[in-house]
């Protein structure tokens, strides 16, 4: 397998935010602005129980219509992750993509089950392992007789987890693109990033690099360098899955 150009991908995903600039910030903007307004009503509705009732009864007054609302919510969300996932990779794709499409690109009810069942089988992956290996972690070094052990730790448990999520990170987009079930989708994601670790961690070296030059003014130019790095993670699996290529060698 050819080594994969992390400079060509930034080429490209710099050529394609140039082109697709409006579409992209318009966007952007919009979901934060949904995200913002959910998480205003959510935090109002238990900053008011909180008020009335304190900080446990709030948590126990949290009842049925509190609850919808925040399936409701979450549920949008997923929808809105699919549809911004498939945008981006139309993006990288060279295909034209107007502001609807990040609201709207999503192929049928069976994409979004199927995107939910990936991300629950992920979690579950992740989180299983992570806890076990932690209670051994934490068993090795007992909390109670040094602070230090603690902080050291959870630092072992998060780069545990860290490590296990890094393998099943193509999983999702998989599912987004409606292309394998769950355990296809996550078998495909691990041999991806096994078969190019070198360039993964490459890639998000880059990414972690373009981000913390946006945040020299003042963070402004997170807006420009935020898309640009989701677009060079759009193309890096295009090139690494080596069934769809947006980049050429």
């Amino acid at each position: 397998m050819n080594k994969i150009s992390i400079k060509n991908i930034f080429k490209k995903s710099w050529e394609d935010f140039k082109k697709n600039w409006v579409a992209i910030l318009a966007a952007c903007l919009t979901i934060i602005i949904i995200s913002g307004v959910g998480n205003y009503f959510a935090g109002g509705m238990i900053d008011m129980n909180m008020a009335e009732l304190g900080t446990v009864e709030s948590l126990k007054a949290f009842g049925a219509k509190e609850f919808v609302i925040a399936l409701v919510f979450a549920l949008v969300l997923v929808f809105l992750e699919i549809t911004f996932l498939r945008s981006w990779l139309k993006i990288a794709d060279g295909k034209k993509t107007s502001f609807t499409d990040f609201f709207t690109n999503i192929d049928g009810a069976g994409n979004y089950f199927k995107f939910i069942g990936t991300a629950i089988l992920v979690g579950v992956l992740v989180a299983v392992p992570t806890y076990l290996l932690g209670l051994l972690v934490f068993k090795v070094i007992d909390p109670q007789t040094s602070v230090m052990g603690v902080g050291v730790g959870g630092m072992i448990v998060s780069l545990i987890s860290f490590v296990i999520s890094f393998f099943f990170m193509f999983a999702v987009i998989f599912s987004a693109e409606n292309r394998y079930h769950f355990l296809t989708a996550i078998k495909k994601s691990f041999g991806i990033i096994s078969k190019n670790f070198g360039s993964v961690i490459a890639l998000l070296f880059a990414m972690m690099g373009l981000n913390l030059l946006g945040m020299i003014p003042l963070g402004l130019g997170l807006i420009i360098t935020v898309p640009v790095s989701v677009l060079m993670s759009a193309h890096f699996y295009r090139l690494a899955d080596q069934e769809m290529k947006a980049v050429e060698e």
